[in-house]
């Protein structure tokens, strides 16, 4: 687990965790890692780690923030341009903090498509308050086309301006 770290506890935020190797004994033998939060102690075992709400990433991983248009769309509609907006990024050539080119297999991209949050339903703060939360991991956000007519999305570009998140626009 050298190559990862733990991003966010579920029971208190805090980025301050690790993994824990366990092994058995001769007689009992096994092999298991934990997460461990440092703040509240909470524990998982890692494969229920990610199932129970810790998020965990590569220390590689350039980190993509999509922002897009929701409201008036169907689930499926917004699922697809953002399967879309995944797709041009996947194939923009992108640099680091330190001008290194991205290998598009570090790219990492939030999941800010909440399956139990319907856009045709749901309150659009319902949506905003988590993007917020992701906002603040993004190394960069991109903006999908019509952004500027979504509310949504002129708080997220203004979040990103007075932060200095880098942007870029579809």
């Amino acid at each position: 687990m050298e190559n990862y770290k733990i991003k966010r506890c579920p029971e208190c935020g805090s980025k301050n965790g690790e993994f824990l190797d366990l092994v058995g004994s001769e007689s009992f033998p096994f092999k298991a890692v934990l997460v461990r939060c440092n703040y509240c102690l909470h524990t998982a075992w890692l494969g229920d780690a990610l199932d129970s709400g810790f998020v965990v990433e590569e220390e590689n991983t350039f980190k993509v923030f999509i922002s897009l248009p929701m409201r008036g769309l169907t689930l499926k509609q917004v699922k697809y341009n953002y399967e879309q907006a995944k797709m041009n990024i996947s194939n923009m050539s992108l640099a680091n903090k330190d001008g290194s080119i991205v290998d598009p297999d570090d790219l990492f991209f939030f999941d800010n498509i909440q399956e139990d949050l319907d856009p045709e339903t749901s309150r659009s703060l319902d949506y905003l308050s988590n993007d917020v939360k992701m906002l603040g991991d993004a190394d960069l956000v991109y903006f999908v086309s019509g952004w500027e007519k979504s509310r949504g999305c002129n708080i997220e570009y203004q979040i990103c301006k007075d932060w200095n998140i880098p942007m870029i626009f579809e």
